[in-house]
């Protein structure tokens, strides 16, 4: 016969919780506060990412930052890119006479973003310091502490990402329980059907205290999601649309996919992504045109259909009809279409001296009608040259030639490439002078050391897959798919590159990126039902043996004294054991015997049963002061929302 202690909470008679000091106090240290861990992640990413750009200050250039500079200076404004980014380079230089406020500000979003992303990704689980050594590892990788510091669009646009992924981190956490004491039902129903056996005998089962009722609801049960939060994921969608042309397409998928997986909040979800929509596009449209923002009447948008064409002539150059050929000789030589397909760039076919893109842009309807043609003829042409173009969202090796982040001593060559580069305004912005000659040196020697293995530093699509099976293996140990909700801002950026694609350019999955090796730490988070920001008071409270607080957790109190009859082992009489079934190492000591007085009463006795193996419970006296649980001993085996406790 074995015989164990099962422990339980008991409350004072007045409702309260009481304290318990009987256990070592431990230090909170970053997980005790919310602040102390986003603070801390902020100062140290920031501080991170003031030494990239101290080394390439005041920023790092391509082509596409230049033509950001030359609209900003000149007046020239149009659509060619997001007016957004070009209004923040107008402001830059309208305040400072630089660039540098700009990128310093960039780096400040970033550090801010992930102080807001760890904050939130820590009320799902995992251990504090895993989440700010994650954040600090993202800035510390050249490819991202370069990536922060370039005067681009994309810089942004992953600030909103990391923005959003905090965001949808407080949405998920909003809708478990805050307060303590929600089942664990992972492990199933225990042998024989849920009661205790010789297996179970010993277990010790916590009893939580019942949630106190809001509204007619318990407290805490927060599935009615916060609008401040659904707020914050329409500013935050609206940004992305506003700083990427192809931020649309991310925040529809995203959208639909949280509306799916959020079903209780699926309108409300569903509603601020048409808000986003909405501003964006009112903007692009209305305001831009007001202010006097022109159409570039750039063909940018159709670049990628111009390579198909290309490509579907080299390979079948006999299919097109006279028509389309008299069209493409308007553009370009035939010699140029066939000669510069390239399934992984746009570039070699648009970006060419025998290309006129003035003459695409004019005839840009009667290409796209010569499209539609290609596609109705050769559907499976234009579909391997867009999965090749796109190698750099799904493909982890390298593929076709990867674009990685400018460098400083590339920038004179693309000042000379362009006439109106040249200008005395864009010189005067548009230069590399770092603040520091040896800051810059290190930063060389990282860039030179840590830039390989290509797959795993520069390819977005490794950490894209590495992210689902995260927050696969996350969602499967706690049986909740809506954690799946985690990795939406990783594929809407890979199912929003695989539909359109101009080159193998890094920047386009840096989201990925940076998201991916950010939901690391997800694989140590744990105890899932004490992930709430209502419930680590009560967690701290338990490890450390303080009080959780009125409505908190209560101390665990001996309650009960589990006896369970094991038949078959022999041994001296026992008055609580007459038949020789305890084992010898479990029965009670002559001072732990039962005195008369506390004798069985003929009510209390235990009736033999056909269960040799069930376990009877006797309830110890009552302490001073305090009530029994609100679910008797006898019910806690019993009763199925408690078998599992």
């Amino acid at each position: 016969m074995a015989h164990g202690v099962v422990t339980g909470p008991a409350w004072p008679a007045d409702g309260s919780a009481e304290s318990d000091d009987r256990r070592p106090h431990r230090p909170g240290w970053l997980g005790g506060s919310s602040a102390r861990l986003g603070g801390l992640t902020f100062g140290l990413t920031q501080a991170v990412l003031l030494f990239w750009w101290a080394a390439r200050y005041p920023g790092l250039f391509s082509p596409d930052s230049l033509d950001h500079v030359w609209q900003a200076t000149t007046g020239n404004w149009n659509t060619h890119h997001p007016v957004s980014y070009t209004g923040l380079v107008w402001l830059s230089v309208r305040l400072t006479g630089g660039i540098g406020w700009l990128t310093l500000m960039q780096t400040t979003a970033l550090a801010a973003g992930l102080a807001y992303a760890v904050t939130g990704l820590r009320r799902i689980g995992g251990p504090a310091w895993a989440w700010t050594t994650a954040a600090v590892v993202i800035v510390a990788l050249p490819p991202v502490g370069t990536f922060t510091v370039c005067v681009w669009k994309d810089v942004p646009f992953v600030v909103c990402h990391v923005f959003l992924l905090g965001t949808v981190a407080r949405m998920l956490a909003a809708r478990r329980p805050a307060v303590t004491g929600a089942q664990d039902r992972a492990h199933g129903p225990g042998p024989d059907g849920g009661w205790p056996s010789r297996w179970t005998a010993g277990t010790v089962v916590r009893h939580t205290a019942p949630a106190p009722r809001k509204g007619g609801g318990p407290a805490g049960n927060t599935r009615r999601m916060p609008w401040k939060l659904l707020g914050a994921l329409a500013a935050e969608l609206t940004l992305s649309c506003l700083f990427r042309q192809n931020g649309f397409v991310v925040a529809a998928i995203v959208t639909v996919l949280l509306a799916l997986l959020l079903r209780g909040t699926a309108l409300r979800i569903l509603l601020a992504g048409v808000v986003a929509a909405t501003v964006a596009l009112l903007t692009n449209w209305t305001l831009l045109p007001a202010l006097g923002v022109r159409d570039s009447e750039s063909i940018v948008a159709y670049e990628a259909f111009l390579a198909d064409l290309a490509i579907g002539y080299a390979e079948r150059p006999a299919d097109f009809p006279a028509a389309d050929l008299a069209m493409l000789t308007k553009v370009a030589p035939l010699s140029h279409w066939r000669q510069s397909a390239d399934c992984y760039t746009v570039d070699s076919t648009v970006y060419h001296p025998d290309f006129d893109r003035k003459a695409a842009a004019a005839h840009h309807q009667d290409l796209l009608s010569a499209w539609w043609r290609l596609v109705r003829r050769s559907p499976e042409t234009v579909l391997a040259a867009r999965i090749c173009r796109s190698s750099i969202a799904w493909r982890p090796t390298p593929a076709g030639g990867l674009r990685a982040n400018p460098t400083a001593w590339a920038l004179p060559t693309y000042l000379e490439r362009d006439p109106r580069f040249q200008r005395a305004e864009v010189l005067a912005v548009a230069y590399s002078q770092p603040l520091a000659e040896q800051v810059s040196d290190v930063a060389d020697v990282l860039a030179s050391r840590v830039g390989r293995p290509e797959w795993l530093l520069w390819r977005g699509a490794t950490w894209a897959y590495l992210a689902y099976l995260t927050v696969g293996l996350l969602a499967w140990r706690r049986r909740d798919r809506a954690l799946l909700a985690l990795a939406t801002l990783s594929l809407g950026n890979q199912l929003s590159v695989l539909a359109v694609n101009n080159a193998q350019a890094a920047r386009y999955m840096a989201a990925p990126f940076v998201l991916g090796v950010l939901l690391l730490p997800l694989l140590a988070a744990r105890d899932p039902d004490r992930a709430g920001s209502g419930a680590r008071a009560a967690n701290r409270a338990w490890r450390t043996g303080a009080s959780a607080g009125a409505g908190g957790e209560p101390p665990l109190r001996v309650t009960d004294l589990t006896v369970v009859a094991e038949p078959g082992i022999a041994g001296p009489a026992d008055p609580l054991d007459p038949d020789h079934r305890l084992d010898p190492a479990s029965r009670l000591e002559p001072a732990d015997q039962l005195e008369p007085a506390d004798q069985l009463e003929p009510a209390d006795q235990l009736e033999p049963g056909p269960r040799p193996d069930w376990t009877d419970q006797v309830d110890a006296a009552d302490e001073p002061g305090f009530r029994p649980p609100p679910i008797g001993p006898a019910e806690w085996w019993t009763d199925s929302a408690d078998r599992y406790r």
